[in-house]
């Protein structure tokens, strides 16, 4: 056993290394909840109501270990300070140091990462309701009046797709979930979107939420006409 583990009797790293799972599993769990189409194959409501829960519960144990962590390597922290160190304290400083970078670049890495608001999942502001709305509205519009020509009274069809949203209105990115089964129609998806950029700015209620607003929805092509839901 090293004199690192023994300063803190095999706590110290133990929480370490707690902490730095944390941090990864807290970014998995985020990831699959972002990924979530409610329109495609993938988990139900219930479980992804379940992942943000579990978020929440992580989050909080990560600051609970970070205060441990913090309140054990205080202590050992000053006497690093000294400069009659043996070679033990040495080394016992800089495994100490190390394991504190590493704590604090993965708390830094998750906490500056896009708070992202999954529309239907874990969105709360009232005015998220309504900014999809208009949103809506106007994807309808610009594909109403710019109707593919080469697919009017030839080709109809729906397909999924999901837009990425920022704060000041831009497209982040678009994923197409699933296709329509024709390229002319998922393109022209894709342009109408990029067409209608940039839409409104979030509303302060929205910002003070999420950076990022997940938008997934039904694209129905008819004959000459654009439906969404």
């Amino acid at each position: 056993m090293s004199f690192y583990a023994l300063l803190f009797q095999q706590e110290g790293p133990s929480i370490g290394r707690r902490l730095i799972r944390n941090a990864l599993l807290l970014t998995l769990v985020l990831l699959a909840a972002c990924a979530y189409s409610p329109n495609s194959p993938g988990p139900s409501e219930q479980a992804l109501q379940e992942q943000v829960a579990r978020v929440k519960r992580l989050e909080e144990e990560q600051q609970r270990l970070l205060t441990e962590w913090r309140e054990k390597t205080q202590r050992y922290e000053e006497r690093c300070q000294h400069a009659d160190l043996d070679a033990n304290w040495q080394l016992a400083c800089k495994q100490i140091a190390e394991q504190t970078a590493r704590i604090n670049k993965s708390i830094e890495d998750y906490n500056e990462r896009p708070r992202k608001g999954v529309y239907g999942i874990n969105t709360k502001s009232r005015s998220t309701p309504l900014y999809v709305g208009a949103w809506q509205k106007k994807i309808e519009e610009i594909g109403n009046q710019n109707y593919p020509e080469e697919a009017q009274g030839k080709y109809y069809g729906q397909l999924v797709m999901t837009v990425y949203l920022k704060v000041d209105g831009s497209v982040a990115d678009i994923i197409l979930d699933k296709s329509s089964g024709n390229d002319i129609l998922d393109r022209a998806a894709i342009q109408i979107v990029r067409m209608g950029e940039p839409y409104a700015r979030f509303t302060d209620e929205m910002r003070a939420e999420m950076d990022v607003l997940v938008l997934t929805r039904t694209w129905i092509f008819t004959n000459d006409s654009l439906l969404t839901k």
